[in-house]
């Protein structure tokens, strides 16, 4: 009788330390999805300042093709 009340107790504890463990682990798991959602934002604004630049460049581009034919045209007429 008293072993089975020694079992009982050890499983009691047995189960507090679990629970306190699992606790913890819960903890470190709500860390790890915090970091990853401020990565995700993080990553998000990086990918619109890298769409900006790709927009920037490009319009820079189409503007100098569209200089290209009035430079020419001003290069053409100052040295006649």
């Amino acid at each position: 009788m008293q072993s089975g009340v020694a079992l009982a107790g050890q499983t009691g504890e047995a189960l507090a330390r679990i629970v306190t463990r699992v606790t913890e682990i819960n903890g470190v798991v709500v860390e790890i999805a915090a970091s990853a959602q401020e990565q995700s934002a993080g990553l998000q604004q990086v990918n619109t300042a890298v769409h900006q630049m790709d927009q920037l460049t490009q319009q820079n581009a189409g503007d100098a093709a569209n200089k290209t034919p009035v430079v020419a045209r001003v290069r053409l007429s100052v040295t006649i």
